[in-house]
């Protein structure tokens, strides 16, 4: 992660280490979660990663490597198309993040006036 995410993600009152839950789309049944420090470039998309299938209204997205997702939980990426590790786009929903969703549209916000 670049320093001035860090400075977003401790500017914000989060810890690096703070459990985040992300899922990969919209319909995505699979949320897992990964700390804060792995998420890079929070903004609002409506659009997932993948196969780009467009999200019927904006969400907050990020992007983290595939290396740093939970082992042995199933999420919607697999390393079928090439040798990962790969960059991979995520979702972030205010309901799986209900404690601290506010501080990451924050973060987001922070990203869009750089």
């Amino acid at each position: 992660m670049h320093v001035p995410e860090r400075g977003c993600a401790l500017a914000s009152g989060l810890m690096l280490e703070t459990p985040v839950s992300i899922k990969r789309g919209w319909f995505d049944g699979g949320i897992v979660a990964v700390p804060l420090g792995v998420l890079e470039g929070f903004h609002m998309s409506g659009v997932g990663g993948g196969i780009g299938h467009a999200f019927p209204r904006a969400m907050l997205c990020t992007y983290m490597s595939c290396a740093d997702l939970p082992k042995g939980q199933w999420f919607g990426h697999s390393c079928a198309h090439g040798e990962g590790p790969h960059w991979i786009k995520v979702a972030m929903t205010r309901l799986s993040n209900k404690a601290i969703y506010s501080k990451l549209l924050a973060m987001a916000e922070a990203e869009k006036e750089r």
